[in-house]
């Protein structure tokens, strides 16, 4: 590629192309990793369903749960570190539920976002529909905005270093500015031990309804940087493309399957989006938001639960505890390894060396993780059934090598969690 053809991709956020070497070794890394990763379990004690995490260093994640706990796990010592959640003016002056008591909460932690730099994390507050932003690495509270939506954040993507979007419930996305004023007062506030006061209030740039026929429950965000589009699911199937310099639609496109869309990612070195459904994953031009083809996720019923794309290979968590891998280039999922059978031919005891092709495909399955036999447990679900427990988070590290997958059970009246490392 010419000097000016570099620059001119570069100005344009477009990404600069790799070294041969880098390109095929990443490649080739992508497609026979999950041949070779082991599963590892990590005890979460008895929290309650995972549905968010995210690297935050070689040997730490974070992740959220649904009884709203936000936990960093370190993989190397074992240790969780339970960081304080941010409370919103309104649940200062009232009191607990008998849920939050107990440690239910209310809605969770859906949506965990670093930004760009890793210099600041968002999330969800006390209140599920208020975005708490913290310092990392060390969860300093930085600000909290509150009063905004109605509703569950379900999805939070960063733009930049300073500004990011929400997605939520109540069908609306808002916009947020977290500039340097605010992270300054922020610092302020924590250098003089005011505990109530560590966390800016803030307000949104800009909330508008994710309208449009049909709209509904906004389920899933992603940015497309190269186009300044913001992507936005909604829970029936539904994918709208915004200006992210207007904070306006520019159009929305109906998928085919709209059944439990609740997932959603985008492949940089294709442009492509891959929208998870309860038994497709659709892929779709971002140019258009045309659907271009469709494939079954193999587990109907379960449903698609996490998506992340690494080179041509896409990433698939499902909802009965498996892990597996569509290879964008070739058109299918993963096979499986090719099994050996030596075999003894008669009275000449000539071996033949036959290969055994299974017309499956090649998954990972998940580990027990915990389950609470309560009650409920026993009155409707201790049946001979096995419950798996759903992917509802998977995420790789910087290097593509170790992967972090974590989620419960899928029944929404059944406890428990996993979480689990495979390298």
């Amino acid at each position: 590629m010419s000097v000016f053809d570099y620059t001119r991709r570069r100005s344009f956020g477009l990404p600069t192309p790799q070294s041969t070497w880098e390109t095929v070794l990443g490649s080739y890394t992508a497609s026979k990793l999950p041949y070779l990763i082991r599963e590892h379990e990590i005890p979460l004690g008895q929290v309650n369903k995972v549905f968010a995490s995210q690297w935050l260093s070689d040997n730490q994640v974070v992740v959220g749960t649904k009884c709203s706990k936000l936990i960093v796990l370190d993989l190397t010592t074992k240790q969780q570190f339970r960081i304080p959640m941010m409370r919103s003016r309104k649940s200062k002056l009232r009191a607990q539920t008998v849920a939050e008591a107990l440690g239910f909460g209310l809605g969770g932690i859906h949506s965990i976002a670093t930004n760009p730099s890793r210099s600041l994390l968002a999330t969800q507050g006390d209140s599920p529909n208020d975005v708490a932003v913290y310092r990392i690495p060390s969860f300093d509270q930085v600000c909290l905005g509150d009063e905004c939506h109605t509703d569950w954040i379900f999805s939070i993507v960063w733009l930049d270093d300073q500004f990011l979007v929400t997605g939520s419930r109540d069908k609306t996305i808002a916009l947020w500015n977290v500039d340097e004023s605010i992270q300054d007062e922020a610092r302020e506030c924590c250098s003089s031990l005011e505990s109530e006061a560590g966390a800016i209030h803030l307000n949104p740039v800009i909330r508008n309804q994710c309208s449009g026929k049909g709209s509904d429950k906004v389920r899933a965000l992603d940015f497309n940087r190269s186009k300044g589009e913001l992507a936005v699911l909604s829970a029936n199937g539904r994918l709208f493309l915004w200006d992210i310099n207007t904070f306006k639609p520019i159009f929305s496109r109906k998928l085919k399957y709209h059944l439990e869309n609740v997932c959603m990612t985008i492949s940089w070195d294709h442009s492509l989006y891959a929208v998870g459904s309860q038994s497709h994953i659709s892929f779709v031009d971002p140019r258009s938001a045309e659907p271009i083809a469709s494939i079954e996720s193999k587990e109907h019923g379960s449903g698609v639960r996490s998506l992340s794309f690494r080179k041509e290979v896409l990433t698939i968590g499902t909802g009965r505890g498996s892990i597996m891998f569509f290879d964008i280039h070739a058109g299918k999922f993963l096979p499986p390894q090719m099994k050996i059978i030596n075999k003894v031919d008669g009275p000449t005891l000539k071996k033949r060396r036959l290969v055994a092709r299974p017309s499956s495909i090649f998954k990972l399955s998940t580990g027990e993780g915990y389950l609470c036999k309560d009650d409920l447990y026993y009155e409707y679900f201790s049946d001979d059934e096995i419950h798996r427990n759903a992917v509802y988070t998977h995420e790789y590290d910087k290097s593509g090598t170790r992967l972090f997958t974590a989620g419960g059970p899928l029944p929404a009246g059944l406890s428990g969690n996993y979480a689990a490392i495979w390298q």
